[in-house]
């Protein structure tokens, strides 16, 4: 029977990371492909004795093009049905099919988030169930390879610290970097401002700081050159492709293009950013660009 401990990470992982199958369905033309017939229905599940069906789980109602996301409900009769026992395992499997498909090209990043969905990860009275639910995403990470960890779209500086602190105790020497969700003032969403708490994540051994999930645009540039005032070694920029529009189907829909982007990104790099990458809205042929941009 798995523990309280694991059951709390495996629902956070399946409210959190499950949903975005539909987006690389969407973006992976082959995959689309695969699925521009389909009618079934897919179920990601971890038991959960405590749960009044036995498990806890998200399923996708899959018809041809449109897909459905049902997160935290269990569907009696899926399709088909993926069932874990623990998200170690679960992202000790990911890291490595990651690192398959890489081919030894590119690093391999074992990525986290915030945890404030599921807990109160700005109460100090927190911090430690904070590190030990880290701490059992990392141990999974690190058994499948990864080269290093990410803590992005965070919220509040407690996560950035309980994410390095967890990562001391389960791999030591595996570098971290750390992004967070920052409005275009420079702030946090927690109403901090966000130059300071990066500059202080720096010193506590961050590899790499700076932010996600933030509207590339005419503010990025000037938000790139506020934080650099703080942060003496690599500042991350990786915006969305704009500010979203919701589609009549209850979908985020981004403006901005692969050419456009890559041209703010320019203008942040000119301003100091060092890793550049993409959030919301982009894909593959963002990176290519921005890539072609930079060379």
């Amino acid at each position: 029977m798995a523990s309280k401990e694991e059951l709390l990470t495996n629902k956070i992982f399946l409210n959190a990371a499950v949903p975005l199958l539909k987006v690389i369905v969407a973006d992976t033309p082959s995959l689309k492909k695969m699925f521009a017939t389909t009618h079934c229905i897919y179920q990601v599940s971890a038991l959960d004795p405590e749960a009044p069906q036995g498990k806890w789980a998200t399923h996708f109602q899959v018809n041809c093009d449109e897909w459905l996301v049902h997160v935290g409900k269990v569907d009696p009769k899926p399709f088909v049905e993926l069932e874990f026992k623990s998200v170690e395992a679960l992202n000790a499997q990911l890291v490595g099919l990651s690192r398959q498909a890489a081919g030894g090209k590119a690093l391999v990043a074992g990525d986290l988030s915030t945890l404030a969905g599921a807990m109160a990860s700005w109460s100090p009275d927190c911090f430690p169930q904070l590190v030990e639910q880290y701490r059992r995403q990392i141990a999974g990470l690190l058994a499948g390879g990864a080269d290093l960890l990410v803590g992005e779209t965070l919220l509040y500086p407690q996560e950035g610290e309980a994410i390095l602190t967890a990562a001391e105790l389960e791999g030591g020497q595996i570098p971290v970097a750390l992004t967070f969700t920052v409005q275009p003032d420079g702030s946090l969403f927690s109403g901090q401002a966000a130059g300071p708490v990066l500059q202080e994540l720096e010193a506590a051994g961050a590899a790499a700081v700076g932010f996600n999930c933030v509207a590339a645009g005419m503010l990025l540039p000037g938000l790139v050159a506020t934080l650099r005032r703080y942060v003496k070694g690599p500042l991350i920029a990786k915006p969305n492709a704009g500010n979203p529009a919701i589609s009549p189907a209850g979908l985020a829909e981004y403006p901005m293009g692969p050419e456009e982007f890559a041209g703010w990104q320019a203008q942040a790099a000119q301003m100091g950013a060092t890793w550049l990458g993409g959030c919301c809205g982009t894909g593959p042929e963002y990176i290519r660009r921005l890539r072609q941009h930079r060379e």
